[in-house]
Parts: structure tokens; C-alpha cells; sequence
């Protein structure tokens, strides 16, 4: 196995929005110098309308307005 570097026990926390409730990134100092960011991963919504716009494209597509008769 490799060698291992334990993490030191300060860490600084960043908040990057001002609307995050835990911090957005760790900072953790290495006992070998290094130092690693830990980011938090943020789950993404399933898309909500990408159904609707797909029907709403085949309907759209190939769409021509008649032209109204002078009378």
C-alpha cells in the first residue's frame, strides 16, 4: 500500500452563497503539507419541463400562418 497523510485537526469552512446553510467548501491541511478542498456535491432537480417543451418543438415545427384574404 501507499503512503497515507493524516488530515490535521483545523479545518476552514467557506461559504461561497450567502444563502448556503453548510459551508460550500472544506479546507483540510495535510500533516505532509498538502492541502485538499473537499466540495459539497449539490444533487440537480430532475427537469421538470423538458417533456413539455419537446411536444411543445414537434407541434411548433413546420408551423406556417395562412394569409387572410383582402376583402
Amino acid at each position: 500500500m501507499g503512503r497515507t497523510a493524516n488530515p490535521l485537526p483545523m479545518v476552514l469552512p467557506i461559504w461561497e452563497n450567502d444563502w448556503s446553510v453548510f459551508p460550500d467548501v472544506v479546507r483540510v491541511s495535510m500533516e505532509d503539507g498538502h492541502v485538499l478542498n473537499y466540495r459539497l456535491e449539490v444533487k440537480q432537480p430532475k427537469p421538470v419541463l423538458k417533456d413539455k417543451l419537446d411536444q411543445f418543438t414537434q407541434t411548433c415545427v413546420g408551423y406556417r400562418a395562412k394569409r387572410r384574404r383582402r376583402a
